[in-house]
């Protein structure tokens, strides 16, 4: 297994990979938005990182980032996303990642956002934090309750 080096390599940029610490390999474009770190993104995404990628169970980094960020939001008792999670929404946005591609269980990406809504009320405020990042969300999820 190959550790991440400083500089992405195009030819390995879409294989798991061994980062710091970690003993799992995983993904490149994964560890990026598991850092939080949108520069780092960019840069896996420059070097030519898929960011539909299957990271897993057919999740994409796009799946990985709104569930994970939410969940991170409400275990911290923030009330919005930080600066670094929505320039990773936007960066993954701005560079193609497919708001309808669904994972093994049928979900697309913003349906994971029912994971947390606890009640009508909860889903219309998660929609609230996505709508400066995706303004037509209305017309791309619905609560199923």
């Amino acid at each position: 297994m190959k550790y991440m080096s400083n500089r992405p390599d195009p030819a390995t940029i879409n294989e798991p990979q061994l980062f710091g610490n970690y003993e799992t390999p995983m993904l490149p474009i994964r560890y990026a938005v598991d850092q939080v770190d949108p520069a780092l993104l960019q840069s896996f995404i420059d070097t030519g990182a898929d960011v539909n990628i299957d990271i897993g169970g057919g999740m994409t980094p796009l799946h990985l980032a709104v569930g994970f960020y939410i969940d991170e939001m409400t275990h911290t008792g923030r009330e919005t996303f930080s600066d670094k999670e929505q320039e990773i929404f936007n960066i993954l946005l701005r560079s193609g990642a497919d708001l309808n591609k669904t994972n093994k269980e049928g979900q697309k990406p913003l349906d994971v956002i029912n994971e947390f809504a606890f009640s009508k009320e909860g889903f219309s405020e998660l929609l609230d934090l996505f709508r400066p990042i995706i303004p037509n969300i209305d017309e791309l999820v619905t609560y199923i309750g």
